[in-house]
């Protein structure tokens, strides 16, 4: 019994990475994007649709479904994507003792999480675009001041963004709270020397919508940074830069995120490196001359 669960559970996260991989590719469809998403967040209840159920619930139509399971997933048809999904079901229902989140105190549930941690940040990686990485730097660092605007899940991601980016950017400003006050920092900036970096993941807050769509009515060029294309499906905002984010039953994960985040960083100081090495050399400077880090005296 354990070695059709083990099987079960490899073909489980075969199948549940390559959705990922559609997700995150540039060259997938936005309605072969939701359509993956889909599966991929109610893997249980769509074990249990026919074709027509799965297109009404995906916003999508059963030819597409047809035409993504056996051209993208390479079933032979419906009905064997759907046994095989039933089967991972039953499988974690037959296993539910060895499952990792529930087996309390093993330390099965930190190798769960590590292994999910490092599939994200393998699909993040995969999923990023150089060139288009180096577009966004390119566009960061033309503009003379940087806007970066992140509330609820998205503040802890502005912050570091923000931190890091101001060592050589010469102006970047950053809004993490809510309420009237983000419109008062927005309207005194002038839109044609302003890029606004949006960080939106889940839940996504109103609030942020508001103010995505407020820039734009101000005609402030932005960057949206997310978790999906979500946004971009829903006519809100293009996502310039998607990042998975792992998901437990506590709390949510952006390790991947981070990650990411460096690598538009490095692509931003690449720009002009000889002035972003004379930054960081003027910083350190500053560092030890006022001995901003502690050294244990000798």
């Amino acid at each position: 019994m354990n070695e059709i669960i083990q099987t079960g559970e490899i073909r489980n996260k075969m199948l549940k990475d390559k959705l990922t991989e559609i997700i995150y590719s540039e060259k997938t469809t936005l309605n072969i994007r939701r359509l993956a998403e889909y599966i991929l967040h109610h893997f249980n209840s769509v074990a249990f649709m026919t074709a027509a159920e799965l297109a009404e619930a995906a916003g999508t139509s059963q030819s597409t479904v047809t035409r993504f399971v056996t051209i993208f997933l390479e079933y032979s048809n419906f009905s064997s994507f759907i046994r095989e999904i039933q089967d991972s079901v039953r499988n974690q229902i037959s296993g539910t003792e060895n499952h990792p989140v529930l087996a309390e105190g093993s330390d099965s549930a930190i190798d769960a999480y590590l292994h999910q941690e490092v599939d994200n940040l393998v699909q993040a990686l995969r999923a990023v675009d150089e060139r288009k990485l180096q577009i966004m730097a390119e566009r960061i660092a033309s503009k003379p001041t940087i806007l970066v605007i992140g509330l609820r899940t998205g503040t802890h991601l502005a912050h570091y963004f923000h931190f890091i980016l101001s060592k050589i950017h010469p102006d970047v400003r950053l809004v993490t709270s809510g309420g009237s006050g983000i419109y008062d920092k927005i309207v005194k900036l002038n839109p044609e020397n302003t890029l606004a970096i949006n960080f939106v993941f889940p839940r996504y807050p109103r609030e942020m919508i508001e103010v995505i769509r407020f820039l734009k009515d101000r005609q402030v060029e932005q960057l949206t940074i997310s978790d999906t294309y979500s946004l971009e499906e829903w006519g809100i905002a293009e996502c310039h830069l998607v990042t998975p984010v792992n998901s437990t039953d506590l709390f949510e994960s952006y390790a991947a995120c981070y990650s990411v985040l460096n690598l538009l960083i490095g692509e931003v100081g690449k720009v002009n490196l000889q002035h972003t090495k004379e930054q960081l050399m003027s910083l350190e400077r500053l560092y030890q001359e006022n001995q901003v880090f502690y050294t244990k005296d000798k």
